[in-house]
């Protein structure tokens, strides 16, 4: 019966995948399509393996072994089965005993859907693993599609940071909350782009539905990032439709972003009785001082005297910050993950340097509205990293939350977008002599 399962989803997974192929009429998204869908499925089966054979098992495996627990129940005990499901309330004493994420809200998610994915996989992890990098795939793919339409000038440095940057697909693959959030998070960017970009009747239903959807996954997984991400897509949509229906000029458009992003911002800090900022510092410093402990490396993010104060935060910000995006550094910790890891981090610190030395040289391809709203975004998810989490091995995971945003921003900057497009005409010219 298990190998039923598999054909039969390899098969569907194979339909979708060559449909989505199919679907593509840009030529350079049909050469990109296959080996980034391949690269993603395989990382996605590398990340089980990694964490089964190597790292005991880890969130990854419980996440399983929970989902496991709530499909069989289903079948044990229908009704209170989708009593559980409809109120949230346990009815069972036995399964409120059993589940182990009840409290923690997002890992409780991860539970619920990886449960609904085992009546389709019979309970195998590897398949279930390649739906979570399928869904993250789909949201990276849209965004490069939608870049691609909207500012082709920059789709190699797209294609590049969302779809082959090592780290980023490894991490964003596989049973990890990060799938959930990378594939929820870009695919949230590409529907709104849509919206401001490339208006239409058409597919206003079917981009909605996307939106909420990319919405309320985005939210259910890391809410702290939501409560960042969707006032500033809000204010970039709503002031570049404001600019094109009233011919705004530069400075005002600029203005009435960042009254836009005040209102927004106040609003968002509504979204969840734990946005609360001696709650919020409190659960951050806990959060650091819990990593820090669990850290047996020597090398960590460092921050002795952090304190829940706006001036403590304010002092280490930098710190965080940098760490956060640039640790670890190359040879800092002696193995091969974190040399790999550093050669990663050393090629990002280079695309930055080029791209705050050459910036003002060459004009930006995106509105400025866009490239504010993403520096903003990834600023606030490197100091809540770079505060949260001393273990430099959790940060090169979690930094894939705003890692694929910062290369794209890197990649298209000055000096670096024209690197780019040399050797994209450079590529373009060898296959046009090899079709001759």
């Amino acid at each position: 019966m298990n190998g039923l399962y598999v054909l039969a989803n390899i098969l569907f997974i194979s339909l979708i995948s060559y449909r989505g192929r199919k679907q593509q009429t840009v030529p350079f998204l049909k050469v990109i399509f296959w080996p980034a869908l391949v690269f993603k499925l395989i990382c996605g089966l590398l990340v089980g393996y990694l964490y089964q054979h190597y790292l005991l098992g880890g969130d990854t495996f419980v996440y399983q072994q929970q989902a496991e627990i709530l499909s069989r129940y289903a079948s044990q005990d229908p009704s209170n089965y989708l009593s559980f499901l409809l109120t949230g309330e346990y009815q069972s004493v036995y399964l409120y005993d059993v589940m182990k994420y009840r409290e923690y809200s997002n890992s409780f998610f991860m539970v619920l859907v990886l449960h609904f994915l085992n009546f389709e996989t019979g309970y195998n992890y590897y398949l279930n693993a390649v739906y979570f990098s399928l869904f993250s795939f789909y949201g990276c793919w849209q965004l490069t599609v939608t870049i691609t339409k909207v500012f082709p000038a920059t789709k190699v440095a797209a294609a590049l940071a969302f779809l082959f940057f090592p780290s980023v697909v490894f991490w964003s693959s596989g049973v990890l909350k990060e799938s959930i959030l990378v594939g929820s998070s870009t695919l949230l960017l590409a529907v709104v782009l849509q919206f401001v970009y490339q208006p239409g009747n058409q597919k206003v239903v079917l981009r909605s539905i996307a939106l909420l959807v990319a919405a309320f996954f985005c939210f259910k997984i890391r809410f702290y990032f939501a409560v960042a991400y969707f006032p500033l897509l809000a204010g970039f949509a709503l002031v570049e439709l404001a600019a094109r229906r009233w011919h705004l000029p530069r400075q005002k458009k600029l203005y009435f972003y960042l009254v836009a992003l005040l209102v927004l911002g106040i609003g968002a800090s509504f979204l969840h009785e734990a946005i609360n900022l001696d709650y919020f510092f409190r659960e951050l410093i806990n959060s650091y001082q819990t990593s820090k402990l669990a850290t047996t490396r020597k090398a960590f993010i460092d921050l002795p005297h952090l304190q829940p104060t706006f001036a403590s935060l304010i002092q280490y910000a930098p710190k965080a910050i940098g760490s956060a995006i640039f640790r670890p550094f190359l040879g800092e910790i002696n193995s091969v993950e974190y040399w790999l890891a550093g050669f990663e981090n050393l090629l990002v610190l280079l695309l930055a340097v080029i791209s705050l030395l050459s910036f003002w040289k060459h004009k930006s391809n995106l509105p400025i509205t866009l490239v504010v709203s993403l520096l903003i975004y990834i600023l606030l998810l490197a100091g809540l990293i770079g505060f949260s989490t001393a273990n430099l091995g959790s940060v090169s995971r979690y930094k894939v939350a705003f890692m694929p945003f910062l290369l794209y921003l890197l990649l298209q900057t000055g000096a670096n977008q024209k690197i780019l497009t040399r050797l994209e005409n450079w590529v373009n010219d060898l296959l046009s002599n090899k079709a001759k």
